[in-house]
């Protein structure tokens, strides 16, 4: 099933990609020069974008790439700007925080906002490792790491 969805998507102005604009699949945005290349490769105005399961933006205001790391609770109104957002991950968090990152995305009002939610993580980890996951996995989620 997952190999038969395609590999992005464009949205009301937004280009949904795993990676990144440049690899839709494994590219990791983890910095403003990947960020700025990832931006400058995307035909959508803007992006989301996961991979690297940490929540933040990344916003092009007049020439200048800003970076803004989100907690719970954040928004970011882009007022027209072009931004590449990442939510977090509501699995497998890589922030030290271990409750769901997910965020809110308004393109009426031009805006993104941050949220965590908790969740059952002991249950979780026992369907997974009843599943036969690498307890790696299991463990981690414990820590958000």
């Amino acid at each position: 099933w997952l190999a038969a969805q395609p590999e992005t998507l464009e949205r009301e102005g937004f280009l949904l990609v795993h990676g990144s604009p440049r690899d839709p699949i494994w590219e990791y945005v983890t910095s403003t020069p990947v960020a700025r290349a990832a931006m400058a490769a995307m035909e959508a105005h803007s992006g989301l974008h996961g991979h690297t399961h940490l929540p933040i933006a990344y916003i092009e205001d007049d020439g200048r790439l800003e970076t803004m790391s989100p907690g719970s609770g954040s928004e970011l109104t882009f007022d027209g700007r072009r931004v590449l957002l990442n939510p977090g991950s509501v699995g497998q968090p890589r922030d030290g925080i271990p409750t769901s990152g997910w965020m809110l995305l308004d393109t009426d009002a031009g805006t993104a906002t941050w949220r965590r939610t908790a969740y059952d993580i002991s249950d979780v980890q026992a369907a997974m490792t009843r599943l036969g996951l690498p307890e790696r996995l299991v463990a981690r989620l414990a820590y958000g790491l």
